[in-house]
């Protein structure tokens, strides 16, 4: 059974003649006469009784009316929920965002996308990028921005920013005379340790195993508490050279060896992208992501 053969059935019910039925349908009456044949072989009897001058409905015909009318009903409302999801999705957005982005870069692409969509409703998701690239392949969101060394082949990657890691410090100490640090001179120093960066597996892929031993004094999830044992001058963290650091911080780019990360827009690789999503997607490849906000 077929939806437009239930919905010529139900044209049959209320105009109760072949050639009006057929015109409500938008269909030839041969073509609605053979919808109607085919569905009366499948329910096993006659749905209309042709007589001379009028067409009545058949006890069989009575019977299966509530139900086929209900299913129409029920087809109706799906689509209906349907159009209501894609035209809701046209104008919302459901981003992920890699907690080491700063918040002032991803605050402007929104400031420049709701100048071109007040009505935009947007939700935000903060994470590792390793779980962003997940929610990416799983639809869970609809784009997502992050730096991971290698990507399922489900996800589209389009790069945004290359970037080099760096080593912060307070203000005024002793390896920030250079303008780089070798990574050596970390050996044996107090390590803060950003439990939310992704620098250990960008180094992993390029070097391998570390080359040398880390003293970790502190380790954190919140970039907060990480600058706050930075301008004490309880040690030093690596972070990407572009992060947004607090009055009393500097940083020097990491060398030997220099580890860098790609920073990435990311969807689902053959999905079509909605309105708003595609809109972000310019922006945010128009955006300059190498200034310090």
């Amino acid at each position: 059974m077929e939806t437009h053969e239930i919905r010529y059935f139900l044209a049959m019910v209320r105009e109760l003649n072949f050639t009006r039925a057929a015109d409500s349908c938008g269909v030839t009456q041969p073509a609605l006469t053979r919808a109607i044949q085919k569905l009366e072989a499948e329910l096993g009897g006659a749905l209309f009784l042709r007589r001379p001058g009028q067409i009545e409905l058949t006890r069989l015909a009575r019977e299966v009316l509530p139900r086929l009318a209900a299913i129409e009903r029920s087809m109706m409302d799906v689509h209906a929920q349907a159009a209501a999801v894609a035209r809701s999705q046209q104008h919302s957005i459901r981003l992920g965002v890699m907690c080491t982005v700063g918040p002032a870069h991803v605050v402007a692409l929104i400031e420049r996308l709701k100048e071109q969509m007040p009505e935009l409703e947007i939700s935000i998701t903060d994470a590792k990028s390793a779980d962003i690239v997940n929610l990416i392949a799983q639809d869970e969101i609809d784009i997502g921005i992050a730096a991971w060394p290698q990507y399922p082949d489900t996800v589209r990657v389009d790069p945004l920013l290359v970037e080099r890691y760096a080593v912060a410090m307070r203000s005024g100490d002793p390896l920030g005379v250079c303008d780089r640090v070798e990574l050596e001179r970390l050996a044996g120093q107090s390590y803060i340790q950003r439990l939310e960066c992704e620098f250990d597996d960008h180094y992993a892929v390029a070097h391998g195993e570390w080359s040398i031993e880390l003293d970790i004094a502190f380790a954190s999830e919140r970039e907060d508490w990480i600058h706050g044992m930075l301008a004490a001058g309880f040690g030093y963290a690596i972070v990407p050279e572009f992060m947004e650091l607090p009055a009393g911080l500097v940083k020097r780019v990491l060398c030997q060896p220099e580890i860098v990360r790609e920073v990435s827009l990311l969807t689902l690789r053959g999905k079509r992208m909605p309105t708003a999503v595609a809109a972000f997607a310019q922006i945010a490849k128009s955006h300059k992501w190498n200034i310090t906000k």
